[in-house]
Order: structure tokens, then sequence, then C-alpha cells
């Protein structure tokens, strides 16, 4: 049940995490500066108290059949670039999607067939993900915890 008391404390605190992530986003000249929208938008979900252990743009490249992984996962941030397209595939379907793509515990249930990878990537067993779908690719945040994202509630 979500509480729809006003929350001008939270309310306030969003507002400036987004306003930090679009002051990094109007910075950027170069696509390798999204290291800093990284760490905004990590340091923002940290401030916000939000449960999650990594981070990921995923820019998709469609013409050359790419996708660039920029990933936060604690303090780090790196990109890697995949031409495969049994590990894009994933990322395609849910940049095409019209909805926010949720993995609520990929321990009991894998649909992508995504763990392996997805572990690997963060080095860490990752439970739940949710992928934002936007023009060009993914906006992606996962958790050790299964259902992190599930019926969050405003506090």
């Amino acid at each position: 049940m979500t509480d729809s008391r006003p929350h001008p404390e939270r309310d306030a605190a969003e507002s400036a995490v987004i306003q930090r992530i679009r002051d990094e986003i109007w910075h950027m000249d170069q696509l390798e500066q999204v290291d800093a929208v990284l760490r905004a938008i990590r340091d923002g979900l940290r401030r916000l108290g939000i449960d999650f252990f990594g981070i990921s743009i995923n820019d998709v490249d469609e013409i050359r059949a790419e996708v660039c992984y920029y990933t936060s996962a604690g303090e780090d941030v790196s990109w890697n670039i995949f031409s495969d397209r049994v590990t894009n595939a994933p990322v395609l379907n849910f940049m095409r999607s019209e909805h926010p793509t949720y993995r609520p515990d990929l321990h009991a249930h894998d649909p992508w067939g995504e763990r392996t990878q997805v572990e690997a990537t963060y080095g860490a067993p990752i439970r739940s993900i949710l992928d934002v779908p936007f023009g060009t690719g993914t906006f992606v945040i996962n958790s050790r915890s299964p259902e992190a994202f599930s019926g969050r509630t405003r506090a």
C-alpha cells in the first residue's frame, strides 16, 4: 500500500538527485564522460536509500549489432562492447519494450538466461534486475536481494 501523505523532505532529496543527474548529462560532450553520469546516479540512489548493487547504461548500436555496457558496481566504473547477438538479445528486447522489464529473482526464474553473464560482470550473486528502456538502450539497476524493486513505497 502506498502512503499518500506528502513527503517534502523525500521529494526535495529526489529533486536534488534528479537535477544532479541532469547536470552531468548536459555536461557530457564525449560518450566516455558517461562515467560521471553513472557516478551521479549511483550516488543519488545511495542518498535515497535504494537497495542496489550495480547499475548500467546499455547503449545499443543496431546498425553495428553492438551494445556498449557502461557499468558501475561499488566505486568502479567500466565499459565493455559486445557484438555477440545472444548476449545482446535481451537488451534489444528490453529497449524495444514500452515498459520496464523486471526480473524479481534470477535465482528462482531466469527467463532470459542471463544470470551467468550478469554475475560474471558484477562478480557477485545478483538476484533482481530492472531494465528501463530509453530511445537507444536501457538503464539497469540490480540488487543482491530478491524482489528488491517489488512494491516499493515511499517512506
